[in-house]
């Protein structure tokens, strides 16, 4: 059938020029590109998992650079670091020519002063490196990160120690100290203060009981020894990342008035001779610290002259061992020796830099330990003094007077009452010029010179569980620093309801006393001063009621004085304050360096109350035992022979650190050829994905043009054969 409205072959043409031009299009997009996809309708899937091959690629390539930067970074320090180890080298140099007998005084100033201008220099060298303005060697540098991937998480930490001078040392990582940990006197020596298991816990580690079989060199108390101690803490070591490091035992003297009598001192069971004393205070104690050093080598304890009458003679063990003293007709006034047990110290070093934090058990004492509960940071020093209970009247024995205490070679001033503002002195036996919190006061007047910053610590007092309760209702009156609180004790209460009774009455009036009751957790309950107030408790005498009815048995202290009618209490009476007992708080020292602590000018004499105080004379802390490069000094033998160990340890540091950058330096080498390697990979396979195949496209493109030159040729004839119609019409 002959047509004309519709040209079939036309439209077949066209249709094929349409897919040859759509085929040539592509053809030449992807050669001009190089690019198989280069929109999304060319392939979805492909361009998705292209898009995320290119993050990483690009991200591989900025990781690279970074771990070139991070080795830059390390070999900055590192170079830094070979130059304070030439500095140590030439320093050691020094320190042992120092050491030699041949050297004089003279000769010793010199090298003292070459020593002065290197430790400058190192600390220069420590304080100016720096790598983009980060500080690589004062000791800022600990948890350097580097991002070395193209996802999260994917980065090379390490850290660089500190190079200053006053860090590189020994002694440098010391958290706190304990000493002292147990008193007794000659006739006293079953006072065992041996470390038990409940006693305490180093970051959440139990520590085990010491045990007399780790002290082979105290004569007496081997267990209660700081050597024992330091063994038990030691054995729990790798769970609690703490170590304890034994120092030396220093048994203070006391007062001396000097006599005429002849005696012995034994020490650690070792007899002296004969010794004769004198009235002099000060020959008797020539004469006496010769007799004692003579037989050093057998007690392993050295005698020392403190040059002052109220101070008498010190006895060191360096090696931490106890001392046992006793005397035979001689006297503690005519020798300047205290008699009795005194244990060493030790120090705490938290071996990974971290904060150490003690703790102790419900039904342990860590007072055992000589140390104390906390958190205490890496090269902080800590101590501090002993709670205290005063009876009576006497509590004027135990105000910190001018005189009495030494801090880091700074007398400290007397405290005074307008020091604490907070205590109440309502019982006698309550002195605001002795509590924690005017000690504290005092203390801090002195930290721009000492260093040592003080703290009145939280004080809490734990009551006994109730044996029986009230065999009838009665309603009694407990007064908690001067203050009065009526309670009634129901006798159908029972033991826990009493408990809660107690307390919910005595905190109604916690803004008042300062004192917040709750339960012990023994079956008691605890009265605490957050502040460290003194803390002074009675109650009425009431239808026989004791302290122990009610949770608060051996805190409240019920004395035989006259009682006398409480203001607004009708005929209810509390025993006179003149026999209630007060309870002072400890006083927290702290300081970024070592806290040396002395008796003051009234030495351990009538009128001195640091021992009274509850303060003992030794060195605590960071840097006791050890010295630091940035003190050498090299004026004396001793100090040279002090100095080599010193900078040993310094560069032993030094060394290591060096080494860890070299590893670091290493590591992250192979970081960027891994890194290149995976990158490549990854283009490669994205080029797989998204790069057009010349070939492939070449052909189409030629198929393309001619098969658009043939449709367009044959939509030409096609037209044309429509023309051919017309030749019927004529």
């Amino acid at each position: 059938m002959t047509v004309i409205n519709t040209n079939t072959s036309a439209l077949t043409a066209q249709a094929g020029q349409r897919t040859a031009q759509m085929g040539l299009s592509m053809a030449m997009e992807q050669l001009s590109t190089g690019q198989r996809i280069n929109s999304a309708k060319d392939d979805a899937a492909g361009l998705a998992i292209s898009q995320r091959m290119t993050a990483d690629v690009r991200g591989l390539s900025v990781a690279i650079r970074n771990a070139n930067d991070g080795m830059s970074m390390a070999q900055t320090a590192e170079s830094a670091m070979g130059e304070v180890t030439n500095m140590l080298q030439r320093m050691r140099e020094l320190a042992v020519q120092a050491a030699n007998g041949t050297v004089t005084g003279d000769d010793r100033k010199a090298l003292q002063a070459e020593i002065k201008q290197l430790t400058g220099e190192i600390d220069s060298v420590g304080s100016r490196t720096n790598f983009n303005g980060i500080k690589l060697l004062d000791g800022s540098a600990k948890g350097l990160q580097l991002q070395t991937g193209s996802r999260a998480g994917e980065t090379v930490t390490f850290g660089i120690g500190s190079a200053r001078a006053a860090d590189l040392g020994t002694g440098a990582t010391a958290a706190l100290s304990a000493t002292g940990a147990f008193q007794a006197t000659a006739s006293n020596l079953s006072a065992n203060e041996s470390l038990i298991a409940s006693d305490l816990l180093i970051n959440g580690v139990v520590v085990g009981a010491s045990s007399a079989s780790d002290d082979s060199v105290s004569s007496a108390e081997k267990g209660a020894s700081a050597i024992a101690k330091a063994a038990a803490i030691n054995r729990v070591a790798d769970q609690s990342g703490v170590t304890a490091v034994v120092g030396k035992t220093v048994m203070t003297g006391t007062s001396m008035t000097g006599a005429a009598l002849t005696g012995t001192v034994t020490i650690n069971g070792f007899t002296s001779a004969a010794i004769t004393t004198t009235t002099n205070a000060a020959a008797s104690r020539t004469l006496t610290i010769d007799a004692i050093n003579l037989m050093s080598g057998q007690t392993g304890v050295k005698a020392v002259d403190t040059g002052d009458d109220k101070a008498g003679i010190r006895l060191e063990a360096a090696d931490g061992r106890n001392i046992v003293v006793s005397l035979s007709t001689l006297t503690a006034a005519s020798t300047g020796l205290k008699t009795g047990a005194q244990s060493g110290s030790f120090s705490l070093v938290s071996q990974n830099g971290n904060p150490v934090v003690l703790s102790s058990t419900t039904s342990g004492q860590i007072a055992r330990s000589g140390l104390h509960e906390g958190t205490f940071a890496r090269g902080v020093s800590s101590v501090n003094s002993d709670a205290r209970a005063v009876a009576t009247t006497s509590a004027t024995a135990y105000s910190l007077n001018s005189g009495d205490l030494v801090i880091n070679g700074t007398a400290i001033r007397g405290a005074i009452a307008a020091d604490d503002t907070f205590s109440d002195t309502l019982a006698l036996s309550s002195n605001k010029a002795g509590s924690a919190i005017a000690i504290a006061a005092a203390i801090n007047s002195s930290t721009a010179a000492t260093g040592v910053t003080a703290k009145a610590d939280s004080l809490t007092l734990d009551g006994s569980a109730p044996t029986t309760v009230v065999a009838s209702t009665v309603a009694i009156n407990v007064a908690i620093n001067g203050v009065q609180i009526a309670i009634t004790l129901d006798q159908n209460d029972s033991a826990q309801a009493t408990r809660q009774n107690v307390a919910a009455e005595i905190n109604k009036y916690s803004g008042l006393t300062g004192v917040v009751a709750s339960d012990s957790g023994k079956g008691g309950l605890s009265l605490t001063a957050a502040d460290g107030r003194n803390i002074s408790v009675s109650h009425s005498n009431v239808g026989g009621v004791v302290a122990a009815n009610f949770g608060l048995g051996n805190i409240t202290q019920r004395g035989t004085g006259t009682a006398y009618t409480s203001t607004g209490l009708a005929d209810t009476t509390i025993y006179s304050a003149d026999t209630v007992q007060t309870a002072y708080s400890t006083v927290s020292l702290t300081s970024s360096k070592s806290i040396d602590i002395e008796a003051g000018s009234l030495g351990f004499g009538a009128t001195s109350n640091f021992t009274k105080l509850g303060f003992e004379q030794n060195g605590y802390g960071s840097d006791k035992g050890g010295l630091k490069v940035a003190d050498i000094d090299l004026s004396t033998q001793e100090g040279a022979d002090a100095a080599l160990t010193a900078i040993d340890e310094a560069l032993s540091s030094v060394s290591l650190d060096r080494a860890n950058l070299g590893a670091v330096q290493n590591r992250l080498e192979a970081t960027v050829n891994n890194l290149s390697s995976t990158s490549t990979n990854l283009i490669s396979s994205r080029s797989r994905i998204i790069d057009a195949d010349f070939s492939a496209e070449t052909t189409n493109l030629a198929k393309s043009q001619v098969l658009s030159q043939a449709a367009q040729a044959m939509l030409a004839q096609a037209n044309q054969s429509q023309q051919q119609v017309l030749q019927l019409l004529r």
